[in-house]
């Protein structure tokens, strides 16, 4: 009698562990696809007129922007990053930094008044087979507190998947600075 007490604690064990596995290793397409999407993410300053040889044009919503060819800001400074519906219907995106991010877009939007931050954003799921142009938003002031919140140049949708990949970016250098 006592050892079928074993066997059946043995068998409930065994069909537990089974049934958990199944319920979390069972991931539809889109699951799959959300948990591989990456993005990168650059920000440049836009380009005086004077420095001919250190910028490039770029067009971002039908107009051509001149911008530095040199980021000051990538995917790996961003702490989490939303899609949030602004008044009147539209969408933004928030972008929040980490530590280092903070420093950086504090020093750059300090010394550069009134200039323009212009966002790039490349994304795929299986490879980062699209990028865009996001936006240029205009710095209005010192940004301190490591949030930027701009209106992108993409359709929600894109924008929702640019967000995604930079969260799973964000938590992958999370781990990593958690591993070493």
């Amino acid at each position: 009698m006592r050892m079928a007490d074993s066997r059946f604690n043995l068998y409930f064990v065994l069909t537990l562990a089974a049934s958990v596995l199944l319920a979390t290793g069972c991931l539809t397409p889109e699951e799959r696809r959300d948990r591989k999407m990456q993005t990168t993410l650059r920000m440049h300053l836009s380009a005086r007129a004077n420095d001919t040889e250190l910028r490039e044009s770029v067009i971002i919503a039908g107009t051509t922007v001149y911008v530095e060819r040199a980021f000051f800001l990538d995917e790996r400074s961003v702490e989490a990053a939303s899609v949030i519906d602004s008044p009147g219907g539209g969408f933004s995106m928030r972008i929040e930094f980490n530590d280092h991010g903070r420093m950086a877009l504090e020093s750059v939007t300090a010394a550069n008044p009134s200039r323009l931050i212009v966002i790039f954003a490349q994304f795929g799921a299986d490879e980062l087979d699209k990028g865009s142009w996001l936006a240029a938003p205009r710095i209005p002031r010192r940004i301190s507190d490591g949030v930027l919140v701009f209106t992108p140049s993409v359709p929600r949708e894109v924008a929702e998947d640019i967000v995604l990949g930079l969260n799973n970016v964000a938590a992958k250098q999370k781990q990593l600075l958690a591993d070493w």
